[in-house]
């Protein structure tokens, strides 16, 4: 454990991985997308090797398919795997509680999941049982009443082939899912435990060591039977990360397993059937559906999301359609991820030409972040849901004597099990009961919101008030009037004050973070997206002396672990480059002028279009509002059609918008790069209107929306 809280995960980077990404940006590739998931080649290859290799060795008999949802952390994994545990229990009515028994012999995820030593009902992370030793584990197990949903077993060394059969077996009989967590292998010295076991697990978890320990990611692999819970549209992105599986690390991972596993380096047929996947769209299809996510695959191909780009740079993506391409303007940009567009050509001779594995760029990063945010200590995260994580951690620890957390209905925090705490929506939480158990959600346009507030603001209850202050899911803002009670009473009620920026800083809304332009002195302040420019997975938690202090005294294990584990030299060098391009083109005016004359125009639009009934938003970040209107001809093939139409029409839009309009957006999110030129705008607007508002636009979306709606509803009768 001290090695780990010294040194953290991350190795330094080799010519390698920077070759790769020079790779990318020189060939203007694209690394991310959208946020939940893209349907890339790389990502069908690695689900494609992952599934192999968990089966080399085996008869056809005793094979068994593995889809992967891939994650940044061998963290996020275990909480992937976890959270796949509990909604297999509601799927299946088992009897089974939703508690899940992990082996952690460090006590590692001890600093994490219960820092505060509350026990299993109130830790930050309920319902986790942590194992200090393989006695305790077949012990818990002579002496159960109730069986759990799940074992977790890290293949540490210590951990025998005998203990994990035997235990496994013991899984199997009383309906429990066995998860091998075999994320530290040493693929160049050592025999995967997996390999090993007579019977494959039921959920594999693969981790750092598949990029060398160069660059954030991990993966959590479920056999068919049970990723089903996952296999709808409505449940497909319940679990997803907006850095997990991007492009560049992705292929890192393929190129590691092509040279380290024998069976696939020497395979002619095997690189034939990738460059199959790259090249033909249906493979690419076929093999995401296969061994990542069919239900994606479904819903991208029912809205148009499912594009092959050829190439990105900027704000500019030219994608194939048929045997023509045609060029589209981003603004879904991976969630604002990619905060310039894509395949930044001054990376190269910036940054990548010049990295010094002597240079802490860390450091140099971490004083940039607390110049700007007022916050001297910064930890470094993988993603924005662990910078959530890291952050509400740090709170809870620094104000111990209190349980309670504050948010907001319509706040959006991450998939992650305590990031689920600052997610409010019911059908992203109710699956994966029990989380934390002292969160209250007040609805900020409710009428009754400011005497609720106060109410428990004064209770003497709160640890933490954790919000957007403007939510990006809803693109609105919390109302003045509620960020002023909770400046206010701060010092009275002894709590302490989170803002997640994950998608609001970067000067997306015009300031560095936006809520310099609101009332409130956050003690916590959340980072991410942007930081990446659409390259390297990359977020960062700050907090106040006074936040730091405190929790360093409640726990310096657990501190000086977040301190340390994620630092990583490349990621921090990526995100120090691209804060000091913003800042050097007088940014702050750029996005005041360009989002004023988005705003406006697409104001106009709404207008003089049948189909738009609203643009929410503020600065870069936008909400565009279909209005249904109603079409004459579906009403005449019965009522039952109207509510499939009412269904279609916003997948449609979306497939419309990219398709003829030329803009690729996130649904109804607009989100396009801070660096998006006034040309771009104009342009974005001219196509629009044409669309929506022009005759021969209205008269192709009445005529063909019916058409649409009528094969969809063909094709899903006929499955």
């Amino acid at each position: 454990m001290s090695s780990l809280n010294q040194q953290g995960i991350y190795k330094h980077v080799t010519e390698k991985t920077v070759e790769l990404i020079k790779y990318f940006i020189e060939n203007k590739k694209h690394s991310v997308l959208f946020s939940t998931g893209f349907i890339s080649p790389e990502a069908g290859q690695v689900g494609y090797l992952l599934n192999e290799w968990f089966n080399m060795g085996r008869s056809k008999e005793q094979r068994t398919r593995y889809k992967s949802f891939f994650a940044n952390s061998r963290l996020e994994a275990i909480h992937g795997a976890i959270k796949i545990a509990r909604g297999h229990l509601i799927r299946t009515r088992q009897q089974n509680t939703k508690d899940v028994l992990i082996y952690d012999p460090v006590q590692e995820l001890l600093l994490t999941v219960d820092p505060l030593a509350r026990g299993k009902d109130k830790a930050l992370i309920p319902g986790v049982i942590l194992l200090k030793t393989m006695e305790e584990v077949f012990n818990y197990f002579n002496e159960m009443a109730n069986a759990p949903a799940a074992l977790i077993l890290p293949a540490y060394e210590d951990l025998t082939l005998e203990n994990v059969e035997s235990l496994f077996t013991l899984c199997y009989e009383k309906n429990i899912l066995a998860i091998l967590d075999d994320s530290r292998l040493n693929f160049k010295d050592s025999a995967a435990m997996v390999h090993r076991l007579s019977v494959l697990p039921n959920i594999i978890i693969t981790g750092e060591s598949l990029t060398e320990y160069e660059m954030p990611f991990a993966a959590f692999s479920t056999q068919d039977s049970i990723f089903m819970p996952m296999n709808n549209s409505q449940t497909s992105m319940l679990h997803t990360a907006t850095f997990g599986g991007n492009r560049i690390t992705l292929s890192r991972v393929r190129d590691f397993l092509m040279s380290n596993v024998a069976d696939f380096g020497g395979s002619n047929s095997l690189i034939s059937y990738f460059r199959q996947i790259e090249e033909d769209d249906w493979e690419r299809s076929k093999a995401y559906s296969d061994y990542i996510n069919p239900a994606i695959v479904r819903l991208y191909n029912r809205c148009g999301m499912n594009i092959h780009p050829i190439t990105a740079q900027g704000a500019t993506l030219t994608v194939k359609d048929g045997k023509k391409e045609r060029k589209t303007i981003d603004c879904a940009t991976g969630g604002a991820v990619a905060i310039r567009g894509h395949a930044n050509p001054d990376v190269i001779p910036e940054v990548l030409e010049i990295h010094d594995r002597q240079e802490n760029y860390w450091q140099k990063l971490s004083q940039m972040l607390s110049s700007k945010s007022g916050l001297p200590h910064v930890l470094p995260a993988v993603s924005g849901a662990t910078a959530v994580e890291i952050a509400i951690t740090m709170a809870m620890m620094a104000n111990n004597q209190r349980t309670r957390i504050i948010s907001f209905n319509g706040n959006f925090a991450g998939l992650t099990l305590l990031a689920l705490t600052g997610s409010q929506d019911p059908s992203l939480r109710q699956p994966f009961f029990p989380l934390y158990f002292d969160v209250v959600y007040i609805d900020p346009l409710s009428r009754m919101a400011k005497e609720l507030l106060k109410t428990e603001l004064e209770s003497q209850k709160v640890a933490l008030v954790w919000l957007e202050i403007f939510q990006g899911q809803h693109c609105r803002p919390i109302p003045g009037e509620l960020l002023e009670i909770i400046s206010n009473y701060k010092e009275k009620g002894g709590y302490l004050i989170g803002v997640d920026e994950i998608l609001t800083g970067m000067y997306r809304m015009g300031e560095f973070l936006a809520h310099k332009k609101t009332p409130l002195s956050p003690d916590i302040v959340t980072m991410g997206k942007g930081l990446s420019d659409g390259i390297f997975p990359f977020s960062a938690a700050l907090v106040s002396s006074d936040v730091y202090q405190k929790a360093l005294s409640a726990n310096p294990d657990t501190v000086n672990y977040l301190q340390h584990l994620y630092v990583n030299q490349l990621g921090a060098h990526i995100a120090l480059h691209v804060i000091e391009k913003l800042s050097s083109m007088e940014i702050e005016k750029h996005v005041a002028h360009v989002s004023q004359l988005l705003h406006t125009g697409l104001k106009e639009i709404v207008n003089h279009s049948p189909f738009l009934k609203k643009v929410a938003g503020d600065g870069l970040i936008l909400n565009i509002q279909l209005e249904y209107y109603g079409s004459k001809l579906l009403k005449l093939f019965g009522k039952k059609n109207k509510v499939i139409a009412n269904g279609f029409f916003h997948l449609f839009f979306h497939r419309i918008f990219q398709e003829k309009a030329k803009v690729l957006l996130f649904f109804d999110r607009c989100l396009p790069p801070v660096t998006i030129t006034e040309e771009e705008v104009r342009s974005i607007l001219v196509n629009l209107k044409k669309v929506l508002c022009g005759l021969s636009g209205r008269f192709f979306i009445k005529t063909r929306y019916p058409i649409y709606v009528l094969f969809k509803k063909y094709k899903k009768e006929k499955k």
